[in-house]
């Protein structure tokens, strides 16, 4: 492993890269807080680049007005230039599956390999996300629901202002388990672990930046080898969102992982080892 501080746009960022192989630039939210759940297993076909997300970094004054998907892929591909790779494969999870796309269409010249796992659906308009929560309505367990239910109960408003913003999003999301999650009781606390975010770029990142956008088209027009993996628990991000669009896009491998919720990277690491350490050596 090694790590240090790269400048991006004359900030400085904290980067982690750990692994041999392919180098991939990992989109997320510090870095921090992915390294744990990827094996030392796909370390070996991988090399891992964490790096800090510049607008969820507490300490990095912004202006929100200076934020737009396509600054945030230009942030990404100064941490690419700032590293010296001609090529990076660039790998999203959830939301960030989109930024991923997002970065191979500015940048196809630049991009290797694209790998969004649990990926919220290119299209996040407000009738598709209707479909999302439909989907958890007629598909989730009763016992799947009483247990989100009773988990959010000790989490009233009162409650939520008595702590930080970043811990209140956290006792959320670990309290709807059952969304993100095959093991509906899952403890997940761990994830969250001495994390502080700017949660005024969270939320603008999340309202602003992605959601209402529809990137359909651009997906279509991709080239660059793509790689999709979902779980069939996964009530965040559902997979059936993907379904019309799985063969219609070029050059896609798509697996749906049945004992997985939002990480199957971590819920059946085996298995997702072994896709991807298979995909990976055939597509370089």
């Amino acid at each position: 492993m090694t790590s240090g501080h790269i400048t991006v746009d004359k900030t400085k960022l904290k980067y982690i890269i750990e692994g041999d192989g392919v180098p991939c630039l990992v989109i997320g939210m510090l870095s921090n807080f992915y390294p744990p759940v990827f094996s030392k297993e796909i370390k070996k076909y991988i090399k891992f680049i964490f790096v800090d997300f510049k607008i969820f970094v507490p300490s990095v004054p912004i202006d929100v007005n200076e934020i737009s998907m396509d600054s945030i892929v230009k942030d990404l591909d100064g941490v690419r230039i700032f590293l010296g790779f001609e090529k990076i494969a660039v790998l999203g999870h959830s939301v960030f599956g989109i930024v991923a796309l997002e970065y191979a269409y500015k940048y196809p010249e630049h991009t290797s390999h694209i790998i969004m796992i649990g990926s919220a659906s290119p299209n996040m308009t407000e009738t598709n996300l209707k479909k999302g929560s439909e989907f958890w309505e007629s598909d989730a367990s009763e016992e799947r629901k009483m247990i989100q239910k009773k988990n959010n109960e000790p989490l009233t408003e009162e409650f939520l202002n008595m702590v930080s913003p970043t811990k209140a999003l956290a006792q959320q999301y670990i309290a709807n388990s059952p969304f993100y999650w095959y093991d509906q009781t899952y403890d997940c606390s761990w994830i969250w672990e001495g994390l502080e975010l700017n949660m005024e770029f969270f939320d603008y990142f999340y309202s602003e930046i992605i959601r209402g956008k529809d990137i359909t088209q651009k997906i279509l027009n991709i080239t660059i080898p793509m790689f999709l993996v979902m779980g069939r628990y996964d009530y965040a991000a559902p997979y059936i969102l993907w379904e019309n669009l799985i063969d219609e896009i070029p050059d896609l491998t798509y697996f749906l992982f049945g004992k997985s919720g939002h990480w199957p990277m971590f819920e059946e690491q085996k298995l997702f080892d072994s896709r991807l350490i298979e995909w990976i050596t055939k597509t370089k």
